[in-house]
């Protein structure tokens, strides 16, 4: 499972020799519900959000990131933030069987995250560090053949 959203207190925490950025007073939002206000903490291997006042947080792998960006668009969502789709699966703890059926089925499910920090500035500098970060986690199933583009075609 890619999102891991942990109610009790004390239950996550980022990997301290591993954080890359930290930002006070993250809002973030699963859709467009409001789950609170916390820490954000990139690290090398994930990323992580911790709710202060009771403990709880969602703990992301780079891996189960399909997309992320700087959306400004305020038409359809309140607040400039980061926009993130998730990929997630419904089954888990199901039997292998009734995993790959289900996978055979769809795919891919995903749950758009969207982060609000306090200072509207910060956008740029938390995009940065995901990519950067999401760099380090390159996707073991990529082959590296990006439609016939070079590495340098990329940038």
């Amino acid at each position: 499972m890619a999102m891991i959203i942990v109610p009790k207190p004390n239950t996550i925490a980022p990997a301290v020799n591993e954080v890359r950025y930290s930002e006070p007073g993250v809002d973030i939002y699963n859709g467009v519900t409001f789950l609170g206000k916390g820490n954000l903490f990139i690290t090398t291997s994930s990323i992580t959000w911790i709710n202060p006042e009771n403990g709880s947080g969602i703990n992301l792998s780079y891996f189960d990131i399909s997309c992320h960006a700087i959306s400004r668009d305020t038409t359809t969502f309140g607040h400039p933030c980061i926009y993130m789709m998730i990929r997630v699966n419904e089954l888990v703890g199901s039997s292998n069987e009734e995993l790959a059926n289900y996978l055979d089925q769809y795919p891919e499910d995903y749950e758009e995250i969207r982060m609000v920090p306090a200072q509207e500035q910060s956008l740029e500098i938390i995009y940065n560090m995901l990519c950067e970060c999401q760099a380090l986690n390159p996707d073991p199933t990529d082959n590296g053949n990006h439609n016939g583009a070079s590495d340098e075609d990329m940038v």
